[in-house]
């Protein structure tokens, strides 16, 4: 019988997709998606749910592979059933208290449309830090160990990079779309008497399918490239 690891890797592959590719849309490293394959670690529960949609994996396949590998699977749900009663009565009351605060269904209709993001910048495939680079431009930028993330709404979003070495690139896109969601990927890569800059978008889209969407420009010798988009999911 499969270990979850093996029902990972066997449907990456039926999905022609790397490690490197699923860690993107995980918003984990290469490393990460290596470990799990290999046995090394156990993605938790809503890691799992994530990775079922992505690689399109039969709910009962994967959840039922990972919950017997888990040992304490009775301990957890002993531990698992009241929080989630407790979470869901704590909900509730906060949901009702916002609904109050924000002054109606229409005003919460107008903020369901928001959601997080979260940029990663890369140079020749290895993930720069985030004391290598600054970025401006979003709202409610916070720093994270592998990149940022920001607070995402509907209408444009454009941001600049500004790297230690001098660099700027501007990026951004439309959102023409509901989604919540958003990751985005900076890529640098030094070529033989070019520089050239990617910006990946992945996003869920209103049918609930992962869309990815690319766009390039060459870095001229000032350091400076545009890889902003006009428009997505539209």
């Amino acid at each position: 019988m499969k270990n979850i690891g093996e029902v990972i890797r066997q449907y990456r592959l039926k999905n022609n997709m790397t490690q490197e590719e699923l860690g993107e849309r995980m918003f984990v490293s290469k490393q990460a998606v290596s470990k799990w394959e290999n046995g090394k670690t156990l993605p938790d529960i809503n890691t799992i749910r994530k990775l079922s949609e992505i690689l399109s994996i039969p709910h009962d396949e994967i959840l039922g592979e990972s919950l017997k590998q888990t040992k304490d699977y009775k301990k957890l749900l002993k531990v698992l059933i009241p929080v989630a009663v407790i979470t869901v009565m704590i909900s509730i009351i906060l949901l009702t208290a916002f609904f109050v605060a924000a002054g109606g269904i229409g005003a919460i209709q107008r903020r369901m449309q928001s959601g997080v993001g979260l940029i990663t910048v890369y140079r020749n495939d290895e993930l720069i830090r985030v004391d290598g680079y600054k970025i401006s431009g979003l709202d409610r930028l916070r720093e994270g160990g592998n990149g940022y993330t920001f607070d995402i709404d509907q209408g444009y979003l454009n941001g600049t990079v500004r790297t230690v070495a001098g660099e700027k690139i501007r990026f951004g896109f439309f959102n023409t779309n509901n989604w919540h969601n958003v990751q985005i990927v900076i890529r640098i890569n030094d070529e033989v008497g070019r520089r050239k800059v990617s910006q990946t978008v992945t996003y869920k889209t209103d049918n609930g399918r992962i869309a990815v969407e690319r766009s390039d420009a060459g870095m001229d010798e000032n350091g400076r490239a545009d890889v902003q988009m006009h428009g997505l999911g539209g």
